[in-house]
């Protein structure tokens, strides 16, 4: 996966072969492809998360995944030029039927439409319908020859018009990938051209990451910290737990390990690696790189001895009260039980608390008024001093803070399939394949 990721980082897409000459040790063969409206740093992230996900298939030979942003095989043959696969390929319909009047005849040449634009494109094409909620996005491999891509396309183009009147439909074919949505998950070219300048300016984020000295190997830092042993724990908070490690050269280090799930993980990670990596505070711990290739996410600070725990959370707490999240801070141990308003009363009341200014923080008997008075309004933080405009001003906070983002929707897990050669198993997207179900194959 090492040389199908830098080929990503450079194109956006790749495919590669390990060779051997043991039959004991049959070749892999691997493709993955992001879609073309993505950033070069939204599409590291998706390929990321797929890698992830896909490691569940192992041992059998043969896996895919198909996310709302990106596309990642692997098999023991080559299948770079599959355009269809009338076995493999299948159609997920969803959402309530649509009643609007002549619903089914829009979509249908909605679709018409994205399949020859995209051929006639090169392979992609987003198009949104004349009036009001209908869109549709086309994409093909590019290993994939302009007439596989003709065949895939008008293929997915037939099996989705089967999910009429359902508000929602994908193909998910061998060569390509095919959906159209009530609801817009994919930005306009403008809007695009914007964040690609605005992405450009945060230094694109896991791209320069990845190419650069802030990327660890995961294995490096499992070993630094002796594979997270208890003993080598600082110090647990919402946003994850933190061990101390040593690395190979001698270097202490602090390193985070995030809580995350599919939807938290673009904001919490990846804004904290672009705010904090290039941000120099007395009171920040300095941020030196990250990891993003193993199982989990893992954010590696400066160790300083007898230092206290927020210093290495810093920040977390303002990007959440930004983008109303202050509740998902709560130790995930308390597993929801807890009032949910009071513990974002205290939250933001402590964030008040941690203000730079002493004349900003509120005093004691403020403090105590605001617990107590279920109807006391809690005034509004103000912006920490070294999260300057630069990083978190408006003309970034769309890529920086919004939760219902396009970054967000990417990672949305459409399906998982594992196989072995003989035949395939449609997986649910809900979890891991069943090892009872990949026995004798």
């Amino acid at each position: 996966m090492e040389a199908l990721l830098q080929l990503v980082n450079v194109h956006r897409w790749g495919h590669h072969h390990t060779k051997t000459n043991s039959t004991a040790f049959p070749p892999v063969y691997a493709l993955s492809q992001c879609f073309q409206h993505l950033s070069k740093s939204d599409c590291l992230l998706c390929h990321s998360q797929s890698c992830v996900t896909l490691s569940r298939c192992l041992p059998v030979t043969s896996g895919r995944v198909f996310f709302d942003g990106c596309f990642l095989r692997y098999d023991n043959y080559s299948f770079f030029n599959e355009s269809v696969d009338t076995n493999r390929d299948s159609v997920k319909c969803s959402g309530a039927s649509a009643t609007k009047l002549g619903f089914k005849k829009d979509v249908g040449e909605l679709i018409e439409n994205v399949t020859e634009s995209a051929m006639a494109k090169g392979g992609f094409a987003v198009v949104e319908g004349e009036g009001e909620g209908v869109y549709a996005l086309a994409q093909c491999w590019e290993s994939v020859s302009s007439a596989g891509c003709r065949d895939c396309l008008e293929k997915a183009s037939k099996e989705v018009r089967g999910c009429l009147p359902s508000r929602e439909g994908r193909g998910l074919n061998a060569g390509c990938y095919l959906r159209y949505s009530t609801e817009k998950f994919f930005s306009s070219d403008k809007a695009e051209e914007k964040k690609s300048s605005e992405r450009s300016n945060l230094g694109h984020i896991s791209g320069s990451v990845r190419i650069s000295s802030l990327m660890y190997k995961y294995e490096t830092l499992e070993k630094a910290t002796n594979y997270f042993d208890i003993s080598r724990k600082i110090g647990q908070g919402g946003a994850g737990s933190v061990f101390r490690g040593t690395l190979p050269k001698g270097k202490n280090v602090a390193v985070k390990r995030l809580f995350y799930n599919t939807r938290q993980w673009v904001d919490e990670f990846f804004n904290e690696v672009n705010l904090i990596s290039g941000i120099q505070h007395k009171n920040l711990v300095k941020l030196l790189g990250c990891s993003i290739e193993g199982p989990e996410s893992l954010l590696v600070y400066e160790y300083v001895p007898n230092k206290s725990l927020d210093q290495f959370l810093f920040g977390i707490v303002w990007i959440f009260y930004k983008v109303d999240k202050l509740i998902e801070l709560v130790d995930p141990c308390l597993k929801d039980n807890f009032p949910a308003e009071e513990a974002f009363k205290v939250l933001a009341i402590a964030l008040l608390c941690t203000q730079a200014s002493a004349a900003l923080r509120p005093a004691m008997s403020e403090v105590v008024r605001m617990l107590t008075d279920k109807d006391c309004e809690i005034p509004m933080p103000h912006q920490p001093p070294f999260l300057n405009a630069r990083v978190l001003g408006p003309a970034n906070s769309a890529r920086a803070l919004s939760v219902d983002s396009v970054i967000t929707n990417l990672l949305t897990k459409v399906e998982v399939f594992c196989s072995s050669s003989e035949s395939w198993d449609i997986q649910s997207s809900d979890g891991p394949p069943n090892s009872d179900d990949l026995k004798d194959k």
